[in-house]
């Protein structure tokens, strides 16, 4: 991705008390474009690349939408979706698969996943992330100037 994802991380933490998107993934190189979007778009972007991580990143800053890898090298992500909706249960936070499989994408809408994804990464994603964060306060969610949504 063009950065050190530890300085990444630290400089997000820096920067507002809440993430928009938490990307978490082993292979973080395949999300530079969508996270380039979200960024154009205001959003505040972070990255993990594995559960623990992004466990930790959260307790200090939350996140509003979290994208994260059914293969972590620590976790499966449905254990971590599972532990997030334990805490959060309105959270939307999507799986993402390397391949399709029925299974896995009933195993992550049983799990209360808000949907399942299946790379490449595409600009569908970003609609589907935006959508996500407008129905978290529906009446309040709108685009600023700078499209940033705001809730």
């Amino acid at each position: 991705l063009g950065f050190n994802q530890r300085e990444e991380v630290v400089m997000l933490l820096k920067a507002t008390e809440q993430l928009d998107l938490l990307i978490v993934d082993g292979n973080l190189k395949q999300y530079p474009w969508l996270t380039t979007t979200a960024k154009e778009a205001g959003w505040e972007v972070a990255y993990a690349a594995d559960g623990h991580q992004a466990l930790q990143l959260v307790s200090a800053r939350p996140a509003r939408l979290w994208l994260a890898n059914l293969v972590l090298p620590d976790m499966r992500g449905i254990d971590l979706l599972r532990l997030i909706k334990a805490k959060r249960p309105s959270i939307p936070f999507y799986l993402v698969s390397d391949t399709y499989s029925a299974a896995d994408e009933l195993a992550a809408r049983a799990a209360g996943a808000t949907g399942y994804l299946c790379k490449p990464v595409s600009l569908a994603w970003f609609e589907l992330c935006r959508a996500a964060l407008a129905r978290q306060s529906p009446a309040n969610a709108h685009l600023s100037s700078t499209g940033r949504v705001r809730i």
